[in-house]
Order: structure tokens, then C-alpha cells, then sequence
């Protein structure tokens, strides 16, 4: 049966990177393990691209690549979307109608993936976030703040790991806990 491991996080806060990492830390103790990233579908709707990665965790765990999947994000993202989505573009009918069908799309997914291993929430200082979205020619939007905050929100039930730290320092600690999860 194959085990789940999530990276949640903002962008900017190292989902993709330490996802890598954590799978290729994983085959160097021993365990199959392999790194699954969204191919992010940009079809310039909130909706449609939420359905859109559903699609790609469905078609995921029908079939599994590796005995451990190590994934960037799951049916939490789905939540963070439809919660920053109502903070930024206020509470007309139409918003609320679409943050709704978000928030009963990630129940439909949560009841039909399977249960993660471990979830963890990557974050750092919005200052370092900020740099890192600068540094990919991209600047801080206010939907970007805003799934910060919801993501911070739901760090207070999972474990939150702090990226602003080296990166080896951040695998090390993502391994302990992986390891300990998968036990």
C-alpha cells in the first residue's frame, strides 16, 4: 500500500524543492520512494484549475509510482484556495458561490484520497518569501499574503517548518519526521 507524504505551503516556500528532496533522502535510507509536483494548469480560473489538480491527485493514486509518494501539496491547497479567495476579492454572490463549491470540492477529495502518512506546512518571514518571488520574477500579490495567512491558520494543527533555514537543515528535520511517520 502506498504511503502519502505532503508538502504543503505558499509559494515561495520551497513545496517543490523540498518535496525533491525529501523523496531522494528517502531512497538513500532505503525506501521507494518518489517526488509528485502538480503541473500547474493555468486555465486562468480559479475553479477550473482546482479541478484541475484534483484530476492529477486522482489519476496519482490510481496509480501510484513508488511504495512512498512524496507530494507537493494535496486537498488542503484546495481549502487554502477557496479561503484566500474569499478574504481578497470580497463576498459578492458569485465569490461566495465559487469558495463554497472549492471548500465541498476539497471535502469530496478528502473523502476519497487516501489519508496522508504526515502533512507538513512549509513557511518562512513574508520578507524571505517576498525574495524568493522577486527572484523568480514574480512579485507578492495580495492572494499571495492571503494564502499565507490561511496556510499560518492551518500550521496550528500540523507541524510547521520553518525554510528560512539552510536547506539541508530543512531535509534533515522533514526526513526525521518522515521517517518517524512511515514507522
Amino acid at each position: 500500500m502506498t504511503r502519502y507524504l505532503i508538502v504543503e505551503g505558499a509559494d515561495g516556500t520551497g513545496t517543490t524543492t523540498h518535496a525533491d528532496l525529501l523523496a531522494v533522502a528517502l531512497r538513500a535510507e532505503g525506501i521507494d520512494a518518489r517526488a509528485f509536483h502538480h503541473v500547474a494548469p493555468r486555465l486562468g480560473d480559479v475553479w477550473r484549475d482546482a479541478l484541475a489538480y484534483a484530476s492529477q491527485r486522482a489519476a496519482l493514486v490510481a496509480a501510484p509510482p513508488a511504495e512512498v509518494v512524496v507530494c507537493d501539496r494535496w486537498h488542503t491547497s484546495t481549502f487554502v484556495e477557496a479561503e484566500a479567495l474569499a478574504a481578497t476579492c470580497g463576498i459578492d454572490e458569485a465569490r461566495a458561490a465559487l469558495s463554497n463549491a472549492m471548500l465541498k470540492l476539497r471535502r469530496a477529495e478528502a473523502g476519497v484520497l487516501p489519508p496522508s502518512a504526515l502533512e507538513v506546512v512549509l513557511d518562512a518571514p513574508d520578507d524571505v518569501l517576498d525574495a524568493r518571488l522577486g527572484a523568480r520574477g514574480e512579485s507578492a500579490s495580495k492572494i499571495d499574503h492571503a494564502r499565507r495567512s490561511v496556510y499560518r491558520w492551518i500550521a496550528r494543527d500540523l507541524v510547521r517548518i520553518d525554510t528560512a533555514r539552510p536547506v539541508a537543515e530543512v531535509t534533515r528535520e522533514l526526513l526525521e519526521l518522515a521517517l518517524a511517520a512511515l514507522r
